[in-house]
């Protein structure tokens, strides 16, 4: 995503979703998605966030709506993943997001109207706690455990009930393979 003004902000993975709706329109989200090693990279995390949701908005100017159509912009949410978080923020899933507070009266607004940006932060935790929330438990199986592919891949048919198809398999063995060389080269130059 590049501005002029504001340079350029690399997802790690951004794509749109429908969801469906009534009969005449399915709602379009836009979701991005990031793998943070870091929950304290030197800066505030959430800041990061916020400023990925924004620009999420602003850059759909152009592509969803054009001119003074703002109805037309699309709700947006940021997946944060978080492998290396403070003992505090492990095993939690944090929701962000806009409300309304009356100040004086009580006029209401539609939240389809400014419930526009959503921030959602995964912090991994123990995978081994039997009693962790299932998502949780999940992510950190899979994204921290050391076990090697064979061992993911019962873990995900035996406790989730996912099917090992050849494809997802074979996206598993890649993904433990890149890990382990991951991990590999850390070793080496350390020694």
């Amino acid at each position: 995503d590049a501005t002029l003004n504001e340079g350029t902000v690399y997802y790690d993975v951004r794509f749109f979703a429908l969801v469906p709706g009534n009969e005449k329109e399915h709602l379009r989200l836009i979701l991005n998605i990031e793998a943070q090693n870091k929950y304290n990279p030197g800066y505030s995390l959430m800041k990061r966030a916020i400023y990925y949701g924004a620009r999420l908005i602003s850059s759909q100017y152009g592509t969803e709506f054009e001119g003074s159509s703002y109805q037309k912009i699309k709700k947006v949410y940021s997946i944060w993943i978080c492998t290396d978080v403070p003992k505090n923020r492990k095993n939690t899933i944090n929701h962000y997001r806009m409300t309304e507070h009356y100040m004086v009266g009580k006029a209401v607004e539609k939240p389809a109207n400014y419930d526009l940006i959503n921030i959602v932060m995964l912090c991994l935790g123990d995978q081994k706690k039997k009693k962790a929330n299932r998502i949780l438990r999940l992510f950190s199986k899979i994204l921290l455990s050391e076990g090697n592919a064979i061992e993911k891949k019962r873990f995900l048919e035996e406790e989730y009930g996912i099917k090992m198809t050849s494809d997802l398999g074979q996206e598993v063995d890649t993904m433990c393979n890149l890990s382990e060389g991951i991990e590999q080269r850390g070793i080496e130059k350390g020694i």
